[in-house]
């Protein structure tokens, strides 16, 4: 098992994690093959994602690693990169992961993109690398910051690029249900609402603060029924 963090450095991302630890997952270029020319102009590999494909290949090069069963997760900032990078690493098996703001835009970023197989036709696209991947998404019906509709975007996003997911809404008793709680916020691009809705907001962020320990062994599970070879 691998736990990488991200780098403690300036993000450009909302308050409060725009410094410290934390993944550089609004920097979306995580092409397999590494740098990108275009023109006069590289584009570097994400620092991340390179760090990630880094400590996979030195577990892998042990000879002790099943490569058909390499898989992501993560939590929050943890949850949005690992999404990114199962997107876009066609050696994962499946990524399951809790409370994921939409990578491919949230909050106030200046570059939403939409995920899609193939080259994308203008900056509004990104292509995917790994489209065939596995996803399981288990978030809060209310979250921190509103996610819980950006979250439903990304599933809506994945769903047009013909990834799977198995969308998973909890309420505040951890019981699934089939829609998020509208009262912690609508905006499908998630937002700080703490002074419009300080209860929701509040209640939001000591459900993103936990664990959904009920659903360990079904994502564990989830896992052991996707290795590689079955895609």
């Amino acid at each position: 098992m691998l736990a990488p963090e991200g780098r403690k450095t300036t993000h450009y991302y909302p308050f409060p994690d725009n410094k410290g630890i934390g993944w550089d997952n609004w920097y979306r270029q995580l092409t397999p093959a590494g740098d990108v020319s275009i023109g006069n102009t590289t584009w570097r590999e994400n620092a991340d994602a390179a760090a990630i494909d880094h400590f996979i290949a030195m577990e892998v090069a042990t000879g002790a690693v099943d490569t058909n069963r390499v898989y992501m997760s993560g939590w929050s900032n943890g949850a949005a990169m690992a999404y990114l990078y199962a997107l876009n690493r066609p050696g994962i098996a499946a990524v399951a992961v809790y409370s994921a703001p939409d990578p491919f835009g949230a909050f106030d970023d200046p570059c939403e993109q939409r995920p899609v197989v193939g080259a994308a036709a203008d900056n509004t696209r990104i292509q995917i690398f790994n489209p065939s991947i596995p996803t399981m998404h288990v978030h809060n019906s209310c979250d921190t910051a509103g996610i819980c509709p950006n979250s439903e975007q990304l599933t809506s996003e994945l769903l047009a690029a013909g990834v799977s997911i198995e969308d998973v809404i909890l309420d505040d008793h951890g019981n699934r249900v089939n829609a998020c709680d509208t009262t912690c916020g609508s905006n499908p691009n998630a937002g700080f609402v703490l002074l419009s809705n300080p209860i929701g907001s509040m209640l939001g962020m000591v459900n993103h603060a936990q664990w959904p320990k009920p659903w360990t062994l079904k994502m564990f599970d989830f896992f052991r029924k996707h290795p590689l070879k079955a895609q």
